[in-house]
C-alpha cells in the first residue's frame, strides 16, 4: 500500500471543538499556552533491518472475510472502526461510502447518499463515532458540513462547517478536536461559532506558508486523551488534562529538516519539496498505532517505506524496510486500527491469500473449501506482534 499516494489523494446543541492546524512541526518548535515540556520517551530510528523476513513476529487472531455483492463492493479501505459489535469500513477515495458489517463479515448497510442536497455529501473527509457511542458524524469537506447519524446509520441532522478541516475527534464533554492545515497555531480551541478561546503549539514563522493539506488522523487513546503528530514531525504529542506534552521524540541521524531547509526552499510549491525530502533521506508521512505493549510506526525515510516497533516495556526498537512482496510486511503496512484487546487491525485482498497459505498464516481461520474470488471484498485481519 503506497500511503504517500493515498494520503495525497485524500485531499446541535452547544458544541466545543478544537481546530488542529497541521502542516510541519520540527524538533524544538515553539509552543504556547497549555503546553508542558515534560521529558518525552526517545525512540531511535537510525538502525533499520533489510526487510521483514520472520513471519513469526505476527500472530493471527482472527480473519474476517467480508460478504461481497453489488450493494457492498468496497473500493478502498481508508479507515476502520469497531463499535457496538459492528465493523465499520470507510472508503474515502473510490465508492465514497461507509460500510457496516457484523463481526462475522455479514453486510448490514451502508451510507452512500452522494449529492448536494439535505442528507447528502460529495466527499468524505472523516467519519467518527460519538464519544457516548450513540451515533456517528460524517464530515464532508467539499460541502463544508457535518452529518449526524444514529447507531443504525439513520440520518439525524447536519451542521454547517465554515472552514476546511482534515479530521476530527469528539470528546465526552461534547467537544471536537479537529485537524486543519494552515494557521498561526497548530491547535486552536473554539466554540461552535468558531470563537477561539485557547491556542496551542505555535507554528514557527518560516513554516506559515507550507501546506500539504494531508490528513493524519488524531488518535483517541482514552476518554479524555489523544495523540497527535503533525506532518513531517519527529514528535508525537499527548493531549491530556487540557495540556499538550511531548510523549515520544523520534531520533535519527539526519531525519528531519531544519529551519535552513525551509528557508532555502521558500516559495517552492510543496509538491516539489517531496523529491528533495527523498533526496535528503528525511523522514515523512508518519502514522502510528499504539497498545499497552507496543508503538507501531509507519513512515517513509527517503523513498523507503519503514515499519518500526517500539517495545514500551523493554524500551527497545526494531525497524524494517517494508516491501510489497512479503505478506507480513503488507499486513503491517495496512494497519488502520486497534481493538479494545490491543489487537492490531489490518486488511488483505483475496489474491494475497495464496501467499498466506504458503506461510501457513491463515490455518484455522478460513474454510479452505469456501470460494473466495480475487474480486471479492478485502479480508479483515486481527493480529498481535511478537518481537
Amino acid at each position: 500500500m503506497n500511503f504517500i499516494l493515498d494520503l495525497i489523494k485524500s485531499s446541535v446543541n452547544t458544541l466545543l471543538f478544537c481546530l488542529v492546524f497541521s502542516s510541519f512541526i520540527l524538533f524544538g518548535c515553539d509552543s504556547t499556552d497549555h503546553y508542558s515540556n515534560e521529558n518525552p520517551t526517545i525512540i531511535d530510528l537510525s538502525t533499520i533491518q533489510k526487510s521483514v523476513t520472520n513471519e513469526r513476529i505476527i500472530r493471527i487472531n482472527k480473519i474476517i472475510p467480508l460478504e461481497t455483492d453489488e450493494s457492498c463492493t468496497i473500493g478502498t479501505i481508508d479507515k476502520i472502526l469497531i463499535n457496538n459489535n459492528r465493523l465499520i469500513l470507510v472508503d474515502i477515495r473510490k465508492t465514497l461510502s461507509v460500510f457496516f458489517f457484523d463481526l462475522d463479515g455479514k453486510f448490514i448497510r451502508k451510507i452512500s447518499t452522494i449529492g448536494t442536497g439535505e442528507k447528502e455529501f460529495l466527499a468524505i473527509r472523516d467519519f467518527i463515532k460519538k464519544s457516548n457511542n450513540d451515533g456517528y458524524y460524517l464530515y464532508d469537506k467539499r460541502l463544508h458540513k457535518l452529518l449526524e447519524y444514529d447507531n443504525e446509520l439513520n440520518y439525524i441532522n447536519e451542521y454547517h462547517v465554515p472552514i476546511s478541516i482534515n479530521s476530527l475527534i469528539e470528546f465526552h464533554e461534547m467537544s471536537f478536536i479537529v485537524e486543519r492545515s494552515v494557521n498561526e497555531f497548530f491547535i486552536n480551541q473554539c466554540d461552535f461559532s468558531f470563537n477561539i478561546f485557547n491556542k496551542y503549539l505555535k507554528r514557527p514563522d518560516y513554516l506559515l506558508n507550507y501546506n500539504f493539506n494531508i490528513p493524519f488522523p488524531l488518535k483517541k487513546t482514552g476518554k479524555n486523551t489523544l495523540n497527535y503528530s503533525p506532518t513531517f514531525s519527529n514528535t508525537i504529542y499527548e493531549y491530556k488534562d487540557k495540556t499538550f506534552t511531548k510523549k515520544y521524540l523520534l531520533k535519527d541521524k539526519k531525519g528531519f529538516p531544519d529551519q535552513g531547509f525551509f528557508e532555502s526552499n521558500r516559495g517552492v510549491h510543496p509538491g516539489r519539496i517531496l523529491p528533495k525530502f527523498q533526496k535528503e533521506n528525511f523522514l515523512s508521512f508518519l502514522d502510528y498505532y499504539e497498545n499497552d505493549q507496543l508503538l507501531l510506526l509507519k513512515y517513509y525515510k527517503g523513498k523507503n517505506q519503514i515499519i518500526t516497533f517500539f517495545d514500551k516495556k523493554r524500551t527497545q526498537t526494531v525497524s524494517y524496510k517494508s516491501t510489497h512482496d512479503n505478506i507480513v510486511s503488507i499486513i503491517l503496512n495496512n494497519v488502520l486500527a486497534i481493538d479494545l484487546q490491543g489487537c492490531f487491525i489490518s486488511y488483505l485482498y483475496p489474491y494475497q491469500l495464496s501467499e498466506m497459505d504458503k506461510m501457513r498464516l491463515y490455518d484455522n481461520f478460513i474454510n479452505k473449501n469456501s470460494k473466495i474470488n480475487d474480486q471479492d471484498n478485502p479480508l479483515i485481519v486481527f493480529f498481535e506482534v511478537k518481537l
